[in-house]
Formats: structure tokens, C-alpha cells, sequence
């Protein structure tokens, strides 16, 4: 590892991007999984406020999924020299990770839609919300 300027600082902390997919690929995967159950609980009570603020926390949780994706190459290369690292097993988890990227930011489009039709509106229609809940 070697650290060559400023840019290697995230929150004030030194760290490479391999630290920075460790610190953030678990938002991602628990986040969806909370605004999840915040939509389905806002589908169910029938509340407005409650499904805007679960389709922000969608679209926030693909956001992060960007820079957990784009540093996990960079995290494979700090632990390829390992004596317990098994290739198959990391492109195995490459590949889920671009499939469920791929979900993520589809996902977060449809949440979108739904937030701005919701702003405009003032009401979102159930069926965008149910497909974004669905599609989890």
C-alpha cells in the first residue's frame, strides 16, 4: 500500500480504496433491506410521507452502491497474495455483485420516478411502489 497525497484521506481517516469498499459495502445491503420494510409499512398504513422517505432511502442505497462496486477490484488486488484466497470464489462474488448492482440502480430509477411523481402529485401511485418492492 503505499499513499501518495490528500486524496487517500476519507472522514479524516488514511485509506486506500480497498478500506473504503470495507467500510461501505454493508450500507448498501442493510439500507435497502430498512427501506424495504419502510415502504411495505407505508404501503400498508397508507402513508404518503412514510413511501417518499423509503424511495429516497432506495435511491441513497444505489448511490452507495456505486463506489462499493467501483473499489471492489481494487480490494481483490490487497488480498490476491493471501494464502487462503480462492479466485473462483471472488468472481463469483464480482459477478453477483454486478447483477445485484444492476437491480439496485433499476431499482432506485423506478424509487425515483415515484419520488418526483409524488412531489408533483402530492399522492404516489401504489403500483410504482409495490414494483419497487417487488423487485427486491
Amino acid at each position: 500500500m503505499t499513499f501518495v497525497g490528500p486524496h487517500d484521506y476519507f472522514l479524516g481517516i488514511l485509506m486506500d480504496t480497498s478500506h473504503i469498499h470495507l467500510f461501505l459495502n454493508h450500507f448498501p445491503i442493510i439500507g435497502t433491506l430498512i427501506a424495504t420494510l419502510i415502504l411495505a409499512w407505508g404501503i400498508l398504513q397508507k402513508n404518503h410521507a412514510v413511501k417518499m422517505l423509503a424511495a429516497a432511502l432506495l435511491v441513497a442505497m444505489a448511490l452507495i452502491a456505486i463506489p462499493v462496486y467501483l473499489t471492489g477490484e481494487q480490494a481483490e488486488k490487497q488480498i490476491e497474495h493471501l494464502p487462503d484466497f480462492v479466485e473462483s470464489i471472488v468472481e463469483s462474488h464480482e459477478d453477483a455483485s454486478m447483477i445485484t448492482l444492476i437491480i439496485m440502480e433499476l431499482t432506485a430509477a423506478a424509487a425515483l420516478c415515484s419520488f418526483i411523481i409524488g412531489l408533483r402529485r402530492g399522492i404516489v401511485a401504489n403500483k410504482g411502489f409495490i414494483w419497487v418492492a417487488s423487485s427486491r
